[in-house]
Parts: structure tokens; C-alpha cells; sequence
């Protein structure tokens, strides 16, 4: 008799066991049963547009792999917008004041400090220094002053002058280049600017995305909600949750 109430109280213990296993699983599977995409107009619609769907738990979910019409069209506007700020930059005062002070620059380099200061200036100078130290060398006529004359007389009057004359001549040629490429550089650098922005992202991006988006939201639809276990995995993050304040 004692034997078979220990049996029948080991068998009680093991049929509660199942029974909570069962309901344990059952209140998990619960948890997570999802809807699926198909049957939520809601969410097809959300997704379609925005790239994001809310679930029936009311997080919001932004989806990677599903980029949105509405998202391109934002960044197209964007873009567009870039470009227009940049080719206002024509309409400033200060823009074109700044063109002007490059090619006053290029050639105030080229005339004052190339050709009046480093040129003339600078082989007046030459000479007349040149002149003092031949005229002290003849009237002191000291050790070896013969050679030291001709020294003298050749790099004071020839050599030194062809240095400055060749130096010159090509920081002159330097200053006007500037002058003439420099403003024009930054007069065209807004057009190749705005055309990177307005081709770049106003155009080709929004469109690439598009393309990218029909196959993406047509395989994505054929899935049920996500899990908030895959919150910040697989490209799925909850941007939004319920009493969050987001």
C-alpha cells in the first residue's frame, strides 16, 4: 500500500512537470506570436513609405534593408537645396570682393615685388654696391686686388643681375597665372560643387535607392513582425517604443 502511493504521488509530481512545461511553452510561443506584414495594411503602407513599421506591441521599427520612398525623397530635396546654396554664393558681393583681391594679389606680385622690388630695385642696388667696392679695391689696391676686381666687377654687374633678371621673370609669369587662373578656379568651383550635390545626392542616390527599395519591401512583406530580441541586429532598430516619450 505504501509502495503504491509512492508511485502514485511520483506520478502526481511528474504529470505537474509536463503540465508546467506545456504551459511554459505555450506562454512563450504567446509572447512572441507576431502578425504577419501581409494582413497589416498599416504597416505595409508605413513600410512602403518610410522604411519603418509599428507592431502590434507599438514599437517602431526603422528596417536597413528597406529604404523607404519618402527617406529618398528628403535627401533629394536636400541635396537640391545644397546645390542652390552653393551657386548663391555668385549673388554675394563678398565672393566676387574675394575674386578681386586674387587678382590684385597675382599681379601685384608679379609687378611690385617680382619686377620693381626683386628686379630693378634689387640690380640698382647690386650696382651701386658693386661700384663702392671697386672704387675702395682701387684706391687701397690691397693683396691679390686684381682678381678680387674682377671678381667683384663680374658677379655685382653680371652675374647677380642674370639672377635676379631669371628669378624675376618667372615669379612675374607666376603672379599673372594666378591672377588669371585663380579667380576663375574659384569663380567655377560652385558650379562643380552644386553639380556634385544636385547629380550626387539631389539625383543618382535617391534614384539608386528607389531601384534598391522595390525588390527589398516585396521580399520583406512576406515576413511577420520583428522581434524585440533583434533590436540592434540583422539592420532593425526600435526607434520608438510605447512610454518612452520617442
Amino acid at each position: 500500500m505504501t509502495q503504491r502511493l509512492r508511485r502514485m504521488g511520483r506520478l502526481a509530481a511528474l504529470l505537474a512537470s509536463c503540465s508546467a512545461s506545456v504551459i511554459a511553452t505555450r506562454s512563450a510561443l504567446a509572447a512572441e506570436s507576431r502578425r504577419w506584414i501581409l494582413t497589416q495594411p498599416a504597416q505595409l503602407r508605413d513600410l512602403y513609405l518610410d522604411g519603418e513599421l509599428t507592431d502590434s506591441r507599438g514599437n517602431r521599427w526603422s528596417v536597413a534593408i528597406v529604404p523607404g520612398i519618402r527617406p529618398q525623397g528628403r535627401r533629394s530635396r536636400d541635396g537640391l537645396r545644397k546645390a542652390g546654396d552653393v551657386v548663391n554664393q555668385w549673388t554675394q558681393a563678398g565672393f566676387w570682393h574675394d575674386r578681386r583681391r586674387e587678382f590684385h594679389d597675382g599681379v601685384k606680385f608679379a609687378v611690385d615685388d617680382m619686377g620693381r622690388t626683386l628686379m630693378v630695385e634689387g640690380i640698382r642696388r647690386d650696382w651701386r654696391d658693386t661700384r663702392w667696392r671697386v672704387a675702395e679695391l682701387r684706391q687701397e689696391k690691397p693683396f691679390a686686388w686684381l682678381a678680387q676686381l674682377t671678381w667683384r666687377t663680374t658677379t655685382g654687374y653680371v652675374i647677380v643681375p642674370l639672377g635676379r633678371v631669371t628669378l624675376g621673370t618667372g615669379g612675374a609669369a607666376g603672379g599673372f597665372t594666378y591672377a588669371a587662373v585663380q579667380p576663375a578656379v574659384s569663380t567655377s568651383a560652385p558650379a562643380c560643387t552644386a553639380l556634385t550635390w544636385a547629380g550626387g545626392k539631389g539625383l543618382v542616390v535617391p534614384a539608386t535607392m528607389i531601384l534598391l527599395h522595390q525588390p527589398a519591401y516585396l521580399l520583406a512583406i512576406v515576413n511577420a513582425e520583428p522581434l524585440e530580441r533583434h533590436n540592434g541586429r540583422f539592420g532593425l532598430r526600435i526607434i520608438s517604443a510605447p512610454g518612452t516619450g520617442a
